[in-house]
């Protein structure tokens, strides 16, 4: 059985805009500067840290094309989800910021749950428990 260590959980993604990218995970949902890394290919990786995680951005001195933009188009990741505590705070946070939430807050038995895009348009959802 696996044993993850605290902050052993690390995302990583492909932009092409850093510092649209930096503003919104930053600046937006609050996550806190790591470090920063030269990519052998050219570039920078940007390590982002909240609480449970690190997010590693790759911003390539040349970026590839963007993938498909329907969740279910096709197999593989398609969603990142955060579990937060302060749903409604954080939608009206993300509202005055100017991100674009495509999925308004649902509440269902067990969740109250949105989706917003990230600069690149990459679906983010963000989960409360009840």
């Amino acid at each position: 059985m696996m044993e993850v260590a605290e902050n052993g959980t690390i995302i990583a993604m492909v932009v092409k805009d850093i510092d649209a990218a930096l503003d919104f995970y930053q600046n937006a949902l609050g996550m806190k500067p790591g470090w920063t890394e030269p990519m052998d290919e050219g570039g920078m990786k940007h390590y982002l840290t909240y609480p449970g995680g690190v997010l590693k951005i790759f911003a390539p001195d040349k970026a590839p094309e963007s993938g498909p933009k329907d969740p279910l188009g096709h197999t593989g990741f398609r969603i990142l989800t955060f579990i937060v505590t302060n749903i409604e705070e954080l939608s009206a946070h993300l509202e005055k910021f100017g991100a674009r939430i495509t999925v308004p807050i649902q509440d269902t038995p067990k969740v109250k749950w949105m989706i917003a895009l990230d600069p690149e348009k990459n679906c983010i959802e963000f989960a409360q428990r009840k």
